[in-house]
């Protein structure tokens, strides 16, 4: 019998299973939606799970995921028969759908409403929600959904604008500026199976310039309002490396500089990259590893730059099987870092 912190329940088509041969779920923040793995042999686990079936997934009595089932491929031979489900999360149907207009008047919002409630209201045919941590300001400036737009694009483009990046948890899309919160602590010698760790300056800029427009009035019109630009520092490259980018959308001056600040995060992000194995899917806390939030390492043989630094877990896969057992894979990132604009 598998430790209690150790046990699969999977909830779905009409009843619980805990016994299976194989068990995947990968989680990442920005990125929609999180995806779920589940092999059975002939004795194992329900081969009944069906495409459309809604599951929900726990490890150690933790919900890690809810969703539902996409693929059920069956193979056998003259020995063996064996069942493969695969499935994603609630957030799909928001990536794989367009938005219908008629359903959001023509698609059209005017300046004033924010990101939570021009979400809200394209997320509601998927019953799903829309939140944003910290201040959530008022856009500047119209929206409009472009032909074919799904509702996640539409969402992560107009948080772009605001330095802020997209999340799913459960039934609802999360919009935040940094990872929060503690995961614990990787320490070499203790809880890492196995590591590697990756530093690289290919993503540097030393500035990144963001190009728009804004609509005019009648005090402002012509190049003010036509020619938006604002620079910002863009990793500290030593070289002249320079990023010119286009805003998705009509920006005002603060949202084209917000614009900027967001693109020279995701590149500074890059330098530092870690692929960490741990044992088991739990924190010293007793907890499931959470992307989106912060863990310390402690690793000698990883080298200055990241032996004792405070990293980003940018995704979380938990798995287990007859090969490896019960294990983590965390992804690891830099910690975003706050840039200064170049110019006002």
């Amino acid at each position: 019998m598998p430790k209690q912190d150790e046990t699969v329940t999977v909830q779905g088509g009409g009843s619980n299973q805990t016994e299976w041969e194989s068990v995947r779920v990968r989680r990442a923040w920005a990125e929609v939606p999180h995806t779920f793995t589940l092999t059975a042999g002939e004795k194992k686990g329900s081969t009944g799970l069906q495409p459309g079936d809604k599951v929900t997934i726990s490890l150690g009595g933790k919900k890690a995921i809810t969703g539902y089932v996409n693929v059920r491929q069956v193979a056998y031979d003259k020995s063996r028969h064996g069942v493969m489900i695969q499935g994603r999360s609630f957030g799909q149907d928001p990536i794989d759908c367009s938005i219908e207009l008629d359903k959001v008047h023509g698609g059209h919002w005017d300046e004033g409403k924010t990101l939570t409630q021009i979400g809200n209201e394209v997320l509601k045919p998927y019953n799903m929600t829309m939140r944003v941590e910290g201040a959530d300001k008022p856009l500047k400036s119209p929206v409009q959904v472009q032909p074919g737009e799904t509702p996640f694009q539409l969402i992560e483009r107009l948080a772009r604008q605001q330095k802020l990046y997209i999340g799913e948890e459960d039934e609802e899309l999360v919009a935040r500026e940094k990872a929060t919160g503690s995961s614990g602590q990787l320490v070499e010698g203790r809880n890492i199976l196995e590591a590697r760790f990756t530093v690289n300056d290919m993503s540097l800029m030393q500035s990144i310039i963001v190009l728009g427009q804004r609509n005019g009035s009648d005090k402002e019109r012509g190049r003010t309002v036509s020619e938006v630009k604002k620079k910002v520092d863009g990793g500290k490259s030593k070289r002249p490396r320079v990023l010119v980018t286009h805003s998705e959308r009509f920006s005002a001056d603060e949202q084209a500089n917000d614009r900027a600040k967001f693109e020279a995060m995701w590149r500074m992000n890059l330098k530092v990259e870690a692929l960490v194995t741990v044992q088991g899917w739990m924190t010293t806390a007793g907890d499931l590893w959470r992307e989106g939030t912060w863990t310390q390492v402690s690793s000698p043989l990883a080298g200055k730059d990241i032996d004792g630094q405070k990293l980003w877990i940018k995704s979380v896969e938990f798995m287990q099987d007859n090969q490896g057992g019960t294990r983590t894979l965390l992804e690891l990132w830099s910690e975003p870092t706050d840039v200064i604009p170049l110019d006002q």
